[in-house]
């Protein structure tokens, strides 16, 4: 495919299949809105959209939120929250990405099938985690290593991933297999990944501002707590967020699945499965 097939696939299929691509990507964004409540964010944000509203009013200003509560069972709630936060990383970095791959290849999918198949991987996705976030922070303590960083990244976490759930690669064959399936194609892989993550920062603008804007209103709203507007802000924010995720993940499935047919000739594969299953 050329480069406007590719997009217009990416487009294509996440208009077509859009209640399961973003509602599972709002699915695995809800641990981060709890911990967000749980460390007070959702209150010190009331607080500062309460001010605004009161400022603007000619108001007394808000009061305060009090401070962190820093006892037993406030600890205890917090840690449970980083805890589930962290148990459920795999879902948060791979469940969009596994029903993009399924719908790209034609496969039947849905919420149960796509988690089902991250839980599936669910230690070989850690072990790729915690690999390539290794391997990303010493990059990044020495700074001359950046380049190899990117470099790396491409077939790794660009390519890498789509590996790992679709030809069930461990976490480390991933980086071997994706330099197999980028070599002489690099730059445009990383081309088009960087392309897909430009339209999801510049599509973010208008869906930013109008979750400013409903949060700006709902400050004005005299009887609803400060909790309750900061609550709204941080889940507008998340949900905005999440909605854009489908976008790069279709990305990385387009040009996984372009550069096996470049290589491999991977379409006829297909289609010689296909032939031989309905024979």
């Amino acid at each position: 495919m050329d480069l406007g097939e590719i997009l217009d696939n990416i487009f294509r299929i996440y208009r077509a299949r859009f209640p399961l691509l973003a509602g599972l990507a709002v699915l695995v964004s809800l641990p981060s809105l709890l911990l967000q409540y749980l460390i007070g964010s959702f209150s010190q944000m009331g607080f500062v959209l309460d001010s605004f509203s009161r400022t603007l009013q000619g108001g007394e200003v808000a009061t305060p939120p009090p401070t962190t509560d820093f006892s037993t069972g406030s600890l205890i709630a917090l840690g449970v929250g980083y805890l589930v936060v962290i148990v459920l990383l795999p879902f948060s970095t791979a469940s969009v990405l596994r029903a993009a791959t399924s719908i790209a290849l034609g496969e039947p999918t849905g919420f149960l099938p796509a988690l089902r198949g991250v839980l599936d991987r669910y230690w070989a996705l850690w072990g790729y985690i915690l690999s390539f976030g290794f391997f990303a922070v010493v990059t990044f303590a020495f700074c001359v290593t950046i380049p190899l960083l990117v470099w790396v990244a491409v077939p790794w976490w660009g390519v890498g991933l789509p590996v790992l759930l679709v030809e069930r690669a461990g976490p480390f064959h991933c980086l071997s297999r994706g330099f197999d399936l980028v070599r002489g194609q690099w730059w445009r892989a990383a081309g088009i990944l960087l392309l897909t993550i430009l339209l999801s920062w510049l599509l973010s603008y208008p869906v930013l501002i109008l979750v400013g804007g409903v949060s700006a209103l709902a400050a004005f709203v005299p009887f609803l707590p400060a909790i309750v507007k900061g609550g709204l802000f941080y889940a507008g924010t998340v949900v905005s967020s999440a909605l854009l995720v489908p976008i790069f993940e279709l990305g990385r499935t387009v040009v996984y699945l372009d550069l096996r047919v470049r290589n491999e000739a991977y379409d006829l594969q297909r289609l010689a499965q296909q032939v031989v299953a309905g024979a």
